[in-house]
């Protein structure tokens, strides 16, 4: 994983960006189950501050893909909610 940090405009918290996306998308599915986990949900999820190809990137590494083009979607995978 990236040891790259991310630092938070909103709330100036700080933490390895790819340890922080992934905490918001598992918030997201646990608020929120009846929704699929897409990429550009993600994306404004995360409030537009870190880039698409990022998150797909996440999400390849740590979920499961269902479909294709605009109708792609990811389950988790390992989760421990």
């Amino acid at each position: 994983m990236s040891k790259k940090t991310f630092l938070c405009k909103k709330c100036s918290h700080s933490g390895f960006v790819n340890d922080i996306i992934l905490n918001n998308i598992k918030d997201y599915s646990i608020l929120f189950p009846e929704r699929k986990i897409k990429t550009l949900d993600m994306y404004e999820w995360i409030g537009k501050q870190v880039s698409t190809a990022i998150i797909h990137r996440i999400l390849q590494k740590n979920s499961k893909r269902f479909g294709n083009g605009r109708a792609t979607y990811y389950e988790l995978i390992n989760s421990y909610f």
